[in-house]
């Protein structure tokens, strides 16, 4: 199971009320990496501008889920502005609280039963949005993002990013998030490059054109993996 860091960064909660009912139950997710996502649940869309969606009083069945991240600065990367990141259906079981972590390996699930006179207990599942792949680990991960966040030189951003890499190795989605830091597209390719041979899963990074700005940059990173 994912376990989340606790991360000091304000962030905006939600509390929805979808539908009223003797059954209901109520929802909550938790985003292991702080920043602007739109939640789909069942057709409807949520704004989270931190790290946390609470929904309450929902029906139980089976929902679909998706979460959509967005740039924190989408005129520096227009390509990159809104990313799929999760899409999966969900089990909403009667009378209980669902506690929803997700990081970059996926979604975990916690199911805690809300009946009066009952013992409580919890079951888990884990809703994974790919395949396993294994670059970092997403603890490490999450916490390599956090110290990208807070440092403002690309320069700076690229020698802690090379190191982390080095130690840990990549995948192709994780690469994309931290191309999204670095302000400057000759800097996204250097570091592109330089993370190629540490890709665990090299047969996708050609994902990575989309993160340039400029076709000629994606153009050289085509050219350089081959």
């Amino acid at each position: 199971m994912i376990k989340v860091k606790s991360i000091k960064i304000a962030f905006v909660g939600m509390i929805v009320f979808l539908s009223l009912g003797s059954s209901a139950s109520s929802f909550n997710l938790r985003m292991a990496h702080p920043g602007i996502y739109d939640v789909y649940i069942d057709g409807q869309v949520f704004t989270v501008r931190g790290n946390q969606l609470e929904l309450n009083h929902l029906n139980p069945g089976i929902m679909e889920i998706q979460i959509v991240r967005h740039s924190r600065d989408p005129r520096r990367n227009p390509r990159a502005a809104s990313r799929l990141v999760f899409r999966e259906m969900i089990r909403i079981p009667a009378h209980t609280r669902i506690q929803a972590r997700f990081g970059r390996q996926g979604m975990d699930i916690d199911y805690m039963p809300l009946r009066r006179n009952h013992p409580t207990q919890c079951v888990v599942e884990t809703k994974p949005y790919t395949s396993p792949v294994y670059g970092m680990h997403s603890q490490d991960f999450d916490r390599l993002m956090f110290d990208l966040d807070q440092t403002a030189f690309d320069q700076t951003k690229i020698s802690i990013a090379r190191a982390a890499i080095r130690n840990n190795g990549i995948t192709t989605d994780q690469m994309a998030i931290i191309l999204e830091s670095v302000s400057f597209d000759s800097r996204r390719l250097e570091l592109a490059k330089y993370a190629y041979q540490y890709c665990v899963d090299p047969m996708n990074y050609y994902q990575l054109a989309g993160t340039f700005t400029f076709d000629s940059n994606a153009r050289r990173l085509m050219q350089y993996i081959g």
